[in-house]
């Protein structure tokens, strides 16, 4: 299989949460490439800063859901703000309630994140072999 042969590539396409991001970045900087950029880095400093050294694979599902929910709420907080003016009531609304819901998502993910961290974590035991220790987590 050619994938095989190139496994970063493979690592690329497959992973849609990437390309759901990238497409979000798209969609707000259009083609400006130097906005792109730096969303895009800001972005990568954020998951940095909410991740930390090491995050556990949960705690990187729910960073990568905080960044993206994060970029979906901006983006259409901008597009509203494009738009004021312009809108019917009821489409003013249509994009208020949008917002709501983005929100809500957006510090959904946030509380959560906080929760897992919140869990105490296993056990750490320590069993001595002999002359050997072996420390069980």
């Amino acid at each position: 299989m050619a994938l095989a042969a190139e496994p970063e590539y493979a690592r690329q396409i497959g992973d849609v949460g990437e390309q759901a991001r990238l497409q979000v970045i798209r969609r707000i900087a259009g083609q400006n490439t130097a906005v792109a950029e730096v969303v895009a880095g800001r972005l990568e400093r954020l998951r940095r800063e909410l991740a930390g050294p090491a995050p556990t694979p949960l705690e990187a599902l729910l960073v990568d859901r905080i960044c993206m929910n994060h970029l979906l709420l901006h983006r259409v907080e901008m597009i509203a703000a494009q738009n004021e003016g312009q809108l019917s009531i009821r489409q003013a609304d249509y994009g208020q309630r949008t917002i709501d819901r983005a929100q809500k998502r957006y510090l959904s993910a946030i509380k959560a994140l906080a929760e897992i961290r919140r869990l105490p974590l296993p056990p750490s035991v320590q069993i001595n072999l002999g002359a050997q220790q072996v420390n069980v987590a």
